[in-house]
């Protein structure tokens, strides 16, 4: 018996998903994450981001490979933790929706409600239920949970408090203005804030602050908190030259006497290969992309890994007694934290431990 970490890719779109499977052969067993067995499965009832996504695309627009292969799941659980963390879940390109390393999901976790000012409002039993209640993605909420952010025009918490401390939260000021812009770039509109810019335009302020940010259309308009004459479109700047195609591995595949070209062969996007020449070591249609010399290999694609997170070991009590830099360091001490961590059970030699943030 082994446990892997995986990722699995979206080839249609290359959203990914990380997990760590438990399998007693490296050959493939039909397992794509998140619960779901191509063999196995029928997802009548989705829950998740990467569960709904199977559904909407069906099994054979995902592939799972291996990215590292432990003989114990807590290493392995180590090893995900490394990789999904906060960073991670903020990607635009990721189904994970919680922290990895085996921390107990929000799903069935009662969350609160709070407006804008942090005044509580009300509380649900989980963030599937929240999800319903206002049409808005259980990822969405989750993300709000963990990084402190607004979803659906309000903030929320898995702890209860009469009133959050606003200092911790990353909140776009509600009452800047905004200038409102048609696709041609004339000004058409002012709305004395984001409130009233969201009714107006039937959209929601994350909406507003990445059209703000970013230059990009929402509802046709363009949106900024500057008053301009005419309301320039951001260009994008697309490379030009010959351009090279690899598998994932890093091995040569073929080149192209520009990306208009490989767009047109390939039949495929030529943003997306514009955007991974960019950002380096980032793929496209599940294959990476390089300009300049061209060469037999190139570095393999790697998923940025961060720190490790450090774990707190505490008394009954909640006294904080020591801090470990990793899981690792922890399960020398104490070789069965990891079911604490992982919500299994409540404590481990008579204290109790969990992440530090």
């Amino acid at each position: 018996m082994m446990y892997i970490v995986y990722l699995t890719t979206n080839i249609l779109n290359n959203m990914i998903y990380v997990g760590v499977h438990k399998t007693e052969s490296l050959k493939f067993d039909g397992y794509l994450g998140n619960g779901i067995n191509r063999f196995k499965s029928n997802i009548i009832n989705p829950k998740t981001k990467f569960q709904f996504a199977v559904k909407k695309y069906g099994y054979d627009s995902f592939k799972r490979t291996i990215i590292k292969t432990f003989d114990n799941v807590e290493d392995a659980l180590d090893f995900e933790a490394e990789i999904v963390d906060e960073e991670f879940l903020l990607r635009k390109d990721v189904y994970n929706m919680v922290l990895g390393g085996g921390l107990p999901p929000l799903l069935n976790k009662i969350i609160y409600r709070y407006d804008l000012q942090g005044n509580y409002l009300d509380s649900y039993n989980s963030i599937v239920e929240a999800s319903k209640k206002f049409k808005i993605s259980e990822s969405s909420i989750g993300k709000a949970v963990n990084f402190n952010r607004t979803s659906a025009n309000f903030l929320w918490s898995d702890i209860k408090t009469d009133k959050l401390d606003l200092s911790k939260y990353n909140i776009y000021n509600p009452n800047i203005i905004i200038y409102c812009y048609n696709s041609n770039g004339t000004y058409e509109n002012t709305f004395n804030s984001m409130s009233e810019c969201t009714k107006c335009l039937d959209c929601n302020i994350s909406n507003v602050q990445r059209a703000v940010k970013l230059g990009i259309l929402v509802k046709g308009y363009y949106l900024s908190d500057k008053l301009y004459s005419i309301y320039e479109k951001p260009k994008t700047q697309r490379l030009t030259g010959m351009v090279h195609q690899y598998n994932l591995d890093g091995t040569y595949i073929q080149s192209f006497n520009s990306i208009k070209e490989a767009e047109n062969k390939l039949n495929c996007n030529l943003q997306g290969i514009n955007d991974a020449i960019k950002l380096n070591n980032s793929f496209y249609k599940n294959y990476l992309w390089a300009r300049g010399e061209k060469l037999n290999s190139i570095t393999p694609y790697n998923i940025p890994k961060s720190k490790a997170r450090k774990i707190g070991q505490y008394t009954m009590d909640g006294e904080l007694v020591k801090v470990f830099n990793t899981v690792r360091e922890c399960r020398k001490q104490f070789p069965n934290v990891s079911k604490v961590l992982n919500g299994n059970a409540n404590h481990c030699h008579n204290f109790k431990f969990k992440y530090i943030q």
